[in-house]
């Protein structure tokens, strides 16, 4: 992952400083153009003379207002008034730009359908064609130039989505320098895990190991359960999951995403069913389907 475009969706509240600092700082460590939207209100004033485009521009002009506020010197950022539902907008948006990645809180608008903590990020990870990235409202991160994350923990299974989110959790753990945990959870854990552990191992490509550390951690449960637990012991500062597209099994994965983005006490990266290594995903998907 190195996007060159990030959209990020912010309410001008307190909660949205966590995402938009979290983006400021992505698009600093990978000098990214940063596009930071705002979802519009319809006017429900009693006063006629108040028109859309006077709300908008008084909008805008908060939206500015409240980026200004943040660090983001040295960042070329644009600011957007979006109109409409607020996933369908922010994913046509971002289709309209060739953003790479989207960001968003871990609660949305107050009031609104996706109030409930982690729906708004499960709905547009659904819905976009890019990894969605969703922030605790008091999430820890500080806008510096710093490498954003150090310990990353990715949910792996025999499913295709999470061969293509260990792909991205590679990625980003060789940018940053950060220590990758591969997390397996199994109902039971096997009284025999060697084997196991080696064929989780040998997922990871050899020049990885180069420049991060890695390790592999089986666990038994729920995913659900056992994901964000996991993470929190280890003081994770980033997730990793796939996010399933269809139903069949991955009706049972796509539950487990939502139940994830709800719980996270850090970001949590989903990884839509797009290709993005073919080779990881497939090397992925054999070893582990031969032993779950």
């Amino acid at each position: 992952m190195k996007p060159t475009l990030i959209v990020c969706a912010v309410e001008c509240s307190p909660e949205g400083r966590a995402v938009l600092t979290m983006a400021l700082r992505l698009a600093r460590w990978y000098e990214a153009e940063l596009h930071v939207t705002h979802l519009g209100s319809r006017v429900r004033s009693q006063n006629k003379s108040v028109t859309a485009r006077a709300v908008d521009h008084e909008l805008s002009a908060r939206l500015d207002n409240f980026v200004a506020g943040a660090n983001a010197e040295g960042i070329k950022v644009d600011t957007v008034i979006l109109q409409g539902d607020a996933v369908s907008a922010l994913v046509d948006y971002t289709r309209s730009v060739s953003g790479e990645l989207i960001l968003v809180s871990q609660h949305g608008r107050r009031g609104s359908p996706y109030w409930l903590a982690g729906t708004l990020g499960k709905e547009v990870g659904r819905r976009a064609g890019c990894p969605t990235l969703t922030v605790p409202d008091r999430s820890a991160s500080q806008a510096g130039a710093d490498a954003p994350f150090k310990n990353i923990v990715c949910g792996i299974d025999c499913s295709e989505s999470s061969a293509l989110a260990l792909g991205h959790a590679l990625v980003v753990a060789q940018q940053t320098h950060a220590r990758l945990t591969l997390l397996h959870v199994l109902e039971r854990v096997p009284n025999e895990v060697h084997n196991l552990r080696m064929k989780l191992k040998a997922l990871v490509p050899a020049e990885a190991l180069n420049a991060c550390d890695v390790d592999i951690d089986i666990e038994s449960g729920t995913p659900r359960d056992a994901i964000p637990t996991t993470a929190a012991a280890r003081g994770a500062d980033l997730i990793v999951i796939g996010q399933p597209r269809t139903t069949s099994h991955r009706v049972v994965m796509a539950s487990t995403a939502g139940a994830v983005l709800r719980r996270a006490q850090c970001p949590v990266l989903t990884v839509p069913e797009a290709p993005i290594s073919e080779d990881i995903a497939s090397r992925s998907t054999r070893v582990l389907t031969a032993n779950t």
